[in-house]
């Protein structure tokens, strides 16, 4: 664990900056603005040093502090142990100051390094807060903002956030991100929490909440990453809710879901999210808004409650997977073989896959493998023992199947291990779902046993032909019956318009089925399925995706020329709107001017030829 000193005293410049009155606050955002971007202070380190001479397991990182900018190395060997850390921006000095690193040699290449370090959610991260990148970065955003009345929009979001880590990281230091002596030592048990320390999480949680309403309240439209400042709000009460499930228990959890509010077409989106799932299915879920919203729908609403839904970031996490070992509502418990000790800390964090081997191994005699300690791999010095899958080449066998599958990554997390571990242990009697927003990666290598069946896929036992990579199989009549006549498309005219970008999870699918119904000759079913699409989604919306020009080939591809004309006229009009500085933009100018670039060479192939 990372051993630091507090944080250096606040010069007085940033101290007056915490004060609360408008001129003061206005003092935080000048300071603020005066640190250069996280990208530049990156390169211009890479352009002055080098990093040749650090050790086997160090990694260099860039802390945004009070002070400045430092810069640090971190020992991986050591669970990321600080070895270094000197300022390299000063706040004071408003420039940048010598640190004790090696000068970088006229032909020495740091590409790989600085693209590693300038990963988009890094920066993202940097970008959103005041401060960040080191333990306790969130108690200086709320030391700097707590009193401020006057806060801009970004300020307070990040503001609610900090309030939102730090009752995180009250329960656990899972972001490794955690001051000394924050985190509570609470036992692997429900009821962990004894009521003072259950009353300091709901502080922060309370805090984190109400910081959100005042942003909602100050600006309803702020964008964030899942979409509308509503949704986050929302999203942050089922946040509180989920802890309190995993730490404490459902009667206490249930409090937390008290006001809040997820729109009508977020809520159908849930609900159909829910309805593509078979009874008692296990849905794995991919990020915040195909997770929380259904938890909401499930707890509030009493709505397909059969169905149990793993989080692959939280099933990241040896508390998450262990509340996962009892029922929940009416969702039968998961049929895990891997117990609390043999993922206890870090340990299996992640496994190695030996993509080297052509022997093709039951799934599982290589979970029984990987989970006997004896068979860990010693080669990289860690204090917690590595281990390696003997094979990529796997295969999962049942009384009337036979799946071959191929692990393709050279590693995968622990999350990857858990979706191994229960299919070995299930062995398909359970349906087993992924939600439509799961990369491929998380697939594990089962991609052509999957099938669009709504907005999941479904596991099944047969390999399907793909068309292309990038596609998977479409269960025609499964996805026509939901998407035609089960679905619930409720509430998308009053959507607000940065959830609209949701919409595109919608075409995509409708597209997807349209498509494979043509391929199949079912012209008059590809036609229904694109009079539903047009019919459900309203054509107020400026949003567009890369789904639309698809679904206008689709139009004219099932002989429904006239309609297909007129969409091209509809959408060409929109998107001369945006580029014209139309006030509803979500997509930038490149975006907009691409999907235009395709609307227009299918309007020459279609209308004209």
């Amino acid at each position: 664990m990372i051993r630091i000193g507090k944080p250096l005293l606040i010069t007085m410049c940033v101290f007056l900056m915490a004060c609360s009155n408008g001129e003061n606050d206005s003092n935080i955002e000048l300071t603020l603005k005066s640190f250069p971007k996280y990208e530049i202070v990156v390169e211009h380190f890479f352009e002055k040093y080098s990093i040749g001479k650090i050790r086997r397991g160090e990694e260099v990182h860039f802390e945004k502090k009070p002070t400045g900018w430092h810069v640090s190395i971190l020992d991986y060997e050591k669970e990321r142990e600080e070895v270094f850390n000197q300022i390299f921006w000063d706040v004071n000095l408003e420039d940048y100051v010598e640190v004790d690193f090696n000068l970088k040699t006229p032909n020495e290449d740091q590409l790989e390094v600085l693209d590693g370090l300038n990963d988009p959610w890094i920066t993202r991260s940097f970008k959103l807060y005041p401060y960040y990148g080191y333990p306790g970065w969130n108690n200086d955003v709320i030391e700097l903002l707590e009193d401020s009345n006057d806060l801009s929009d970004s300020l307070l979001n990040a503001l609610a956030r900090s309030y939102s880590t730090h009752a995180s990281n009250l329960l656990s230091n899972n972001a490794g991100l955690v001051a000394d002596d924050v985190t509570y030592d609470l036992p692997m048990t429900a009821n962990a929490l004894d009521d003072e320390q259950l009353a300091n999480y709901r502080k922060y949680s309370d805090l984190a909440i109400d910081t959100y309403k005042r942003l909602v309240k100050q600006n309803p439209d702020f964008p964030v990453l899942v979409g509308s400042i509503g949704t986050k709000l929302a999203n942050e009460h089922v946040t509180s809710f989920l802890d309190l499930r995993m730490f404490q228990n459902e009667g206490e959890a249930q409090k937390e879901l008290e006001g809040c509010n997820y729109s009508e077409a977020l809520i159908g989106m849930a609900k159909n999210s829910l309805i593509s799932c078979d009874t008692n299915a296990i849905l794995f879920t991919a990020g915040d808004n195909d997770t929380y919203p259904l938890l909401y729908v499930q707890s509030q609403l009493g709505f397909r409650q059969d169905v149990m839904i793993l989080n692959l970031s939280l099933l990241n996490t040896q508390r998450y997977i262990n509340h996962l070992r009892s029922k929940i509502l009416e969702a039968d418990a998961v049929p895990f073989s891997i117990t609390q000790e043999q993922i206890d800390g870090y340990l299996r964090g992640y496994v190695y896959v030996n993509s080297s081997s052509v022997v093709e191994m039951e799934l599982a005699e290589a979970m029984t493998f990987i989970l006997d300690d004896n068979n860990a791999v010693d080669d990289f010095s860690y204090e917690v023992p590595i281990f390696e899958i003997p094979t990529s080449k796997l295969v999962l066998t049942g009384d009337k199947f036979r799946m071959p599958f191929e692990l393709r990554e050279p590693y995968i997390f622990r999350s990857g291990l858990m979706i191994l571990d229960i299919l070995a242990t299930n062995k398909m009697e359970r349906p087993i779902h992924f939600s439509s927003g799961n990369s491929a990666h998380n697939f594990v290598g089962l991609d052509s046993y999957l099938s669009y069946v709504g907005l999941t896929l479904k596991l099944g036992t047969s390999s399907k032909t793909r068309q292309s990579d990038e596609s998977l199989h479409i269960d025609t009549d499964k996805l026509y019956e939901n998407l035609v006549y089960a679905f619930d498309f409720s509430g998308l005219d009053d959507m607000n318009f940065h959830d609209e970008r949701l919409l595109s999870n919608y075409s995509a699918v409708f597209h997807k089925l349209a498509s494979a119904l043509l391929s199949e000759g079912e012209v008059d079913k590809a036609q229904d399925v694109l009079f539903k699409w047009s019919s459900v989604i309203p054509r107020k919306r400026h949003y567009m995706d890369y789904a639309i020009p698809e679904l206008i080939k689709d139009f004219y591809e099932a002989g429904l020329k006239d309609q297909g004309d007129e969409l091209v006229d509809h959408f060409s009009h929109s998107l001369n709107t945006l580029l014209d500085g139309g006030t509803r933009k979500v997509l930038d100018d490149a975006q907009v001017q691409e999907i235009m670039k395709n609307i227009t060479h299918l309007e020459k192939e279609y209308r004209y030829s």
